[in-house]
Order: structure tokens, then C-alpha cells, then sequence
């Protein structure tokens, strides 16, 4: 059986993360570039046909959305309930 190439690969963003969107509109065959950086890890995100985005890019940048967009709300809803359970239990520790 002929297996598919495979690389699996985990990063955990922390506080020091930096994530940014560069465009180059006087230069669009340089951009954009989605980056990820954090520690020792510099990721970069672009398409293959910089500067001449095709029908196929554009739904790749729409699935990466709404990746990020599910992303966004389990944080949101992970924050929102230990922010409950925080609140709900007195803190003790200077007792």
C-alpha cells in the first residue's frame, strides 16, 4: 500500500506570539503575507501565484477564516466558562 506524503507539526502560542498580515498593493507580486512567529518558529503563509490570486487561493484564504474563525469561538467559549468558574469559587489563598 502506497501511503500519502505526511508531516504533522504543533505549535502552542503563548503570550510572546506575533501574528501579522502583510500587503504590498504597489507591489502585489510580493503579498500577502500571513506570519506567525513566536520563539524559534517564523511561519509564512502565502499563496503560490502572488500577486495573481485565482479562483483557488480565494477559497483557500476562505477555508483559513473559517478555521480561524471556529478557533476564535472555542477560546472565546473556553475563556468565557473558566472566567465562570473563576469567579464562582472564593479565593482562599490569603486565609
Amino acid at each position: 500500500m502506497t501511503r500519502s506524503s505526511f508531516m504533522s507539526q504543533s505549535v502552542l502560542l503563548g503570550a510572546d506570539a506575533r501574528i501579522t498580515c502583510s500587503t504590498y498593493p504597489d507591489r502585489p507580486e510580493s503579498g500577502p503575507i500571513l506570519s506567525i512567529s513566536t520563539g524559534d518558529l517564523n511561519l509564512m503563509i502565502s499563496s503560490a501565484t502572488r500577486g495573481r490570486a485565482t479562483d483557488n487561493d480565494l477559497a483557500t484564504a476562505r477555508r483559513l477564516a473559517e478555521a480561524v474563525t471556529a478557533y476564535v469561538a472555542e477560546i472565546e467559549r473556553q475563556h468565557s466558562e473558566n472566567t465562570r468558574c473563576d469567579t464562582s469559587t472564593p479565593d482562599t489563598s490569603a486565609a
